[in-house]
């Protein structure tokens, strides 16, 4: 065993995220069962092996980070796409550090690696979802105001199209935009619709950026996240 694997090893192994220490020839000293987990290497002893011939599929531009750390670089990126031999996808934040015997010479590297799969595929969906939504917000001529569980907007162009308010008017306060005699059945209706979810229609007289009353027949329909906030889509039509 090397003397700095002596030293190294224990925190490597037992730490609870995905860390390993190479030699100078990129084959394994230690792993930390973070490691073990997210690269499916279970109890397999590792020591002693080379990274390329576990992985294979392994990017030149990893080895040639690598290569860089091997001459004393410290390098690191927060989002990188690692492509498995079986077809699958992961996502990775990773550092690279070169570690270095007594004498000062350079021993090998540590990669600390952190997968972010479930997070990439999250933001994937959302970027999607949002794509879908804002097509839509541009293919109808209705009123598309979409907000969160409080009420707060997520994008009103239509809205401040139709009202005149703008932005920040709209998040203080667009139930000014409703006509007072039907104000507060509206706030009481809308108070219980972001509480409970659902879906509903109303009618009700809405203001104008000509300061016109026009009754809008309105639909609302809410969607609720995982951890069951709402995601709220208005549509309004004249």
């Amino acid at each position: 065993m090397h003397p700095a694997e002596k030293v190294l090893g224990p925190f490597i192994e037992n730490a609870p995220f995905a860390l390993a220490m190479f030699d100078r020839e990129m084959r394994y000293l230690c792993v930390s069962r973070g490691w073990r987990k997210d690269y499916g290497l279970d109890d397999r002893d590792v020591r002693g092996l080379s990274q390329y011939e576990l992985f294979p599929e392994i990017p030149d531009r990893w080895r040639e980070f690598h290569r860089r750390g091997l001459i004393g670089e410290t390098l690191e990126e927060d989002e990188d796409r690692f492509e498995r031999a079986d077809g699958s996808v992961q996502w990775v934040r990773w550092q690279i550090r070169p570690w270095y015997e007594a004498n000062g010479k350079l021993g090998g590297i540590i990669i600390s690696a952190e997968e972010i799969t479930s997070r990439k595929r999250a933001e994937e969906q959302h970027r999607v979802s949002d794509e879908l939504y804002r097509g839509l917000v541009q293919a109808t001529s209705d009123i598309v105001w979409r907000g969160q569980v409080v009420g707060g907007y997520v994008d009103i162009s239509a809205w401040s199209s139709f009202t005149g308010q703008t932005e920040e008017q709209a998040r203080q306060g667009w139930l000014e935009c409703v006509h007072p005699e039907d104000r507060g059945k509206v706030a009481v209706a809308w108070q219980n619709f972001i509480r409970n979810g659902g879906a509903y229609k109303q009618a009700y007289r809405l203001r104008g950026s000509d300061g016109e009353f026009r009754w809008m027949g309105v639909t609302d329909v809410s969607l609720r996240e995982k951890d069951g906030s709402i995601r709220l889509a208005m549509l309004r039509n004249g």
